[in-house]
C-alpha cells in the first residue's frame, strides 16, 4: 500500500540524512536531490500513518545540516527563475527556507517570502516581512504587511499589539495624527497595553510644536498624563522591561 511505501521512503531518507552527518561521500547535493525526488510522494499523504511518515521525512531534512540556506538558495533560485508561476515549487522553497535556522534576513529568502505572500497571504508571512522591513527602516513596506496581518486577526490583545506597531511606524515617519489614531485604537483593544499610551504620548508631544499658549500647555499635559499611564502599565508588564 501507499503507506508502506512512504514508510520505507521516510526511513531510507532518514538514514541518508543521518549518514550525511559523518560520511564525506554523501554530499549535501545528494541529500537535496533525494529530497526533491521524494517530496512529491509525501504530498499525497492524507491518513495518520502517511502524515507521520511525511513529518519524519520533512524533519530529517530540516535537521540534516544539508538544508542550509546557501544550499536551498542554490537549489531553488534557478528553478524559480525558470518557473516563476509554479506555486507548489514556491511553497516548497518557502517552507524549507522558513525552517532553515540560518536564513534570517537572507535576500533570496525575503524575495521568496514576498512572492509566497502575494500568492497565498498568511499572518505568519506578513508578520515576518513586517519585521524585516521595520528593522530596515522601510516603514511604508512594514505598514503594508502589518495591515495584511490585521485582516487575519480577531484576538483583542494581538490587535492591540499590531496597532501599537502601526503607531510606532507612523511616528517614525512624522505622521502624528495617524500615529495618535492607531495608538487610541490599540488602547481600545487592550487598555493594559503600555506601548499604546507611550506612542499616544509621543504623538501628542510631537504635535505641540504648532500650538500656542494654553493649547500648547494642554497638549503637553495630555502627553504627560498619557506617559505616566504608559510608565505604570509598562512597569507592570514583564515583557516591557527591556524597552
Amino acid at each position: 500500500s501507499n503507506t508502506v511505501k512512504l514508510d520505507i521512503a521516510a526511513l531510507y531518507f532518514k538514514s541518508l540524512c543521518d549518514e550525511f552527518a559523518y560520511d564525506d561521500n554523501i554530499t549535501s547535493e545528494m541529500v537535496l536531490e533525494e529530497y526533491q525526488r521524494l517530496a512529491p510522494y509525501f504530498e499525497t499523504a492524507t491518513d495518520e500513518a502517511g502524515l507521520a511518515n511525511k513529518k519524519m521525512f520533512e524533519d530529517s531534512f530540516a535537521d540534516s545540516g544539508a538544508a542550509k540556506c546557501e544550499n536551498l538558495e542554490k537549489l531553488f533560485r534557478s528553478k524559480l527563475e525558470a518557473a516563476p508561476e509554479d506555486q507548489a515549487l514556491l511553497e516548497r522553497a518557502f517552507g524549507l527556507m522558513s525552517r532553515a535556522k540560518d536564513c534570517g534576513e537572507n535576500e533570496f529568502y525575503i524575495e521568496v517570502a514576498e512572492k509566497q505572500h502575494a500568492v497565498k497571504p498568511s499572518a505568519s508571512t506578513a508578520d515576518f516581512l513586517a519585521n524585516v522591513f521595520q528593522n530596515r527602516g522601510e516603514n511604508e513596506k512594514a505598514l503594508k504587511y502589518i495591515n495584511d496581518v490585521l485582516g487575519n486577526t480577531t484576538d483583542a490583545v494581538e490587535l492591540s499589539k499590531l496597532y501599537s506597531r502601526i503607531a510606532g511606524l507612523e511616528i517614525a515617519q512624522n505622521h502624528y495624527s495617524e500615529a495618535a489614531k492607531a495608538a487610541k485604537t490599540a488602547r481600545e483593544h487592550n487598555p493594559e497595553n503600555g506601548l499604546a499610551y507611550f506612542f499616544l504620548a509621543q504623538a501628542y508631544a510631537a504635535t505641540t510644536g504648532g500650538c500656542q499658549g494654553i493649547d500648547k500647555n494642554a497638549a503637553y499635559w495630555a502627553a504627560y498624563d498619557v506617559m505616566s499611564q504608559a510608565r505604570k502599565l509598562m512597569e507592570a508588564d514583564p515583557e516591557m522591561q527591556n524597552i
